[in-house]
């Protein structure tokens, strides 16, 4: 009995090391994944504020580049206004001479103007304006500054339209690696929550199976102390000799009856210890 004691008490303390080792292997882990969605948060907040001040800046730059073409096309006009002016100031011709000209040259005139607005038209600029066949529109221009201008404000506007759209893309990735982070955070603490149930069920089989250790012990006492005081027998040789010699005399058959009890308070405590036995192999093999 004592040895079984003995072997199980060995188990049990294996048992617990074993979930002791599992606990600090669960603490690491789970102290290593919270390091790990701190520092992928931090750089996903570090990537997002250097994205929005790139944007700022562009913006930034974007304005004051239409600034300038807006005053830049403010002075030609004034430009143009001017020399309106000064042209109709100072003609070329007078009117004789411009009713002349149109009385006797006036094939020559509708040549050569025929052959000045096709060398004009020939010498203009285009530009597409808008990004879609169905919505394009063609400008034209007088000059090649101002087409090369507009061509360049155009190809502004679609620089800022696709970083836009990468913007959104890069927005969009990051709510869904937060999502993913937020779902392997709740897997974590349903994985501690049953952890935990069954810390709470191993602890009250331990209880239960210390109680039991524990009523045995009494019991086994108990039978120790009726055998001591009906038949005279103890676990300590002194004590019992002494007993025996200051005892009263007991009849033959008294003395075997009394035996024959404690025999059977044995037995029932062997079958006791079985039955411990039995329930610790049962948990066991649940775990």
């Amino acid at each position: 009995m004592k040895e079984d004691i003995t072997r199980l008490t060995q188990e049990e303390k294996e048992f617990e090391e074993e979930i002791r080792v599992l606990q600090q292997q669960q603490t690491a882990r789970t102290l290593e994944t919270q390091t790990q969605k701190k520092q992928e948060q931090d750089l996903l907040l570090q990537r997002r504020l250097k994205i929005e001040e790139e944007n700022k800046k562009k913006q930034v730059e974007i304005q004051k580049k239409r600034e300038e073409v807006k005053k830049e096309a403010m002075r030609k006009k004034e430009e143009a206004v001017a020399k309106s002016v000064e042209k109709s100031a100072n003609p070329r011709f007078t009117k004789e001479e411009d009713k002349l000209i149109s009385a006797g040259f006036t094939s020559a005139s509708v040549l050569a103007a025929a052959g000045f607005m096709v060398k004009a038209w020939l010498s203009r600029d285009e530009i597409e304006i808008g990004g879609e066949e169905n919505n394009a529109e063609v400008k034209y221009f007088d000059t090649k500054e101002e087409a090369e201008e507009a061509r360049r404000v155009k190809l502004e506007g679609e620089r800022i339209k696709r970083e836009r759209i990468e913007k959104e893309r890069f927005e969009k990735e990051e709510e869904l690696k937060l999502l993913k982070l937020k779902e392997e955070e709740a897997e974590n603490n349903r994985i501690a929550t049953e952890q935990a149930k069954i810390q709470e069920e191993e602890e009250r089989k331990r209880l239960e199976i210390k109680n039991f250790q524990t009523s045995q012990r009494q019991q086994s006492e108990k039978s120790a102390d009726s055998n001591r005081i009906l038949g005279g027998t103890s676990l300590d040789p002194v004590s019992s000799t002494e007993y025996v010699d200051a005892k009263p005399f007991i009849p033959q058959n008294d003395v075997m009856a009394t035996t024959e009890k404690s025999e059977e308070d044995v037995e029932a405590e062997l079958e006791g210890f079985e039955g411990f036995a039995d329930l610790l192999s049962d948990i066991i093999n649940e775990e």
